[in-house]
């Protein structure tokens, strides 16, 4: 999905935007870098606590809990070697882009280099081509 369609589906999701900050794939499609295919978000223990009720759970690799619903996915933090953020760090960090928190582009790519996946490293070219191109 492109950057149209992700702001349409987060908005149609009707979550408080102070709640919540988009994490991965759906930053780079915010900034128009790459499409995405899902959307990862870090929420508050609240809204957590809330979206509970109602989404499906899964056992993430590092065996905490995450929610998903369709093509979204929640967490209460992203975490990898070195990078471990919690909601309250990415929130006050984050871009706002049409009034909904993206986790911000440097913290991504510390993320992308600790995973350092195949997509992540291309994802890491994509970002450093973004701002060379500022």
């Amino acid at each position: 999905m492109d950057k149209s369609e992700l702001i349409s589906r987060l908005i149609s999701l009707d979550l408080p935007k102070d709640e919540y900050v988009v994490v991965g794939g759906g930053v780079l499609a915010a900034h128009c870098i790459r499409d995405t295919a899902d959307i990862d978000l870090v929420v508050s223990p609240e809204l957590f606590c809330h979206l509970q009720a109602t989404w499906n759970q899964k056992i993430r690799p590092n065996g905490k809990i995450g929610l998903y619903q369709g093509c979204f996915e929640a967490y209460l933090d992203v975490n990898c070697g070195d990078s471990q953020e919690s909601f309250q760090t990415l929130l006050a960090s984050s871009d706002v882009i049409a009034g909904i928190h993206f986790m911000h582009l440097s913290i991504l790519a510390a993320f992308k280099r600790n995973y350092g996946r195949k997509k992540d490293l291309s994802d890491l070219n994509l970002i450093a081509a973004f701002q060379n191109n500022k």
